[in-house]
């Protein structure tokens, strides 16, 4: 092999960074989607709490 090759190849990989920001990515992604879910579900919820209210006032 090539020593430019070599010294390419090993340094592809043992490169750590792009693994920490590929890691970092999924952590933002999958908190993201439970935010996402969470305001969903919550809206959602405080919808219904808020209709059932204003059906319960008298006038």
């Amino acid at each position: 092999m090539h020593p430019i090759r070599r010294i390419l190849a090993s340094g592809f990989w043992t490169d750590t960074e792009a693994a920490v920001a590929t890691e970092y990515a999924l952590m933002v992604g999958l908190i993201a989607m439970a935010i996402f879910a969470a305001v969903t579900l919550f809206g959602t919820n405080l919808g219904n709490l808020y209709a059932n209210a204003v059906d319960k006032l008298p006038f």
